[in-house]
């Protein structure tokens, strides 16, 4: 009968810790104050994965439209403007000018890469991907950017 009640007490004790971490919050990967947003962020790269561009597009425009101050949105939609380059050119010097400060480490990375490479500062841009990458060797899409350099 003890048996009994030690194997119903750990069956608890392992479900109680498994919901807890399942409930816990993640950090955030992107900053914005909109899930719906997020969602639609997510579906955008997502859609980009398989060559979906006209997708991507369409959600990362639904994107910024829920969250005009979803930064990472806008710099990503930089690729997608083929017929509005007028907005894509306000767009990009939104996100230059952004406050960064609120952002994540891997957001203020991507801007910060962005603005280097845009200012023609290739080995700048090249040491902070290098010294981004000692610090978060995990982080898929800044594995991703190595591998593709």
């Amino acid at each position: 009968m003890k048996r009994g009640i030690w194997k119903v007490l750990a069956a608890v004790v392992v479900v109680t810790a498994g919901v807890t971490l399942i409930a816990l919050p993640r950090n955030a990967e992107w900053t914005t104050s909109s899930p719906e947003a997020l969602r639609e962020f997510e579906a955008a790269m997502e859609a980009q994965t398989k060559l979906y561009h006209a997708e991507a597009q369409a959600h990362l425009e639904r994107a910024i439209e829920l969250d005009p101050d979803f930064v990472i949105a806008k710099l990503q939609y930089r690729g997608y403007s083929h017929g509005d380059k007028e907005r894509a050119n306000r767009l990009v010097e939104e996100v230059l000018n952004a406050d960064l400060g609120g952002l994540t480490p891997r957001e203020q990375f991507m801007i910060e890469r962005f603005r280097l490479l845009t200012e023609e500062r290739g080995d700048e841009a090249e040491a902070l991907l290098d010294s981004y990458l000692e610090a978060y060797p995990n982080d898929p899409w800044v594995v991703y950017t190595k591998a593709m350099e």
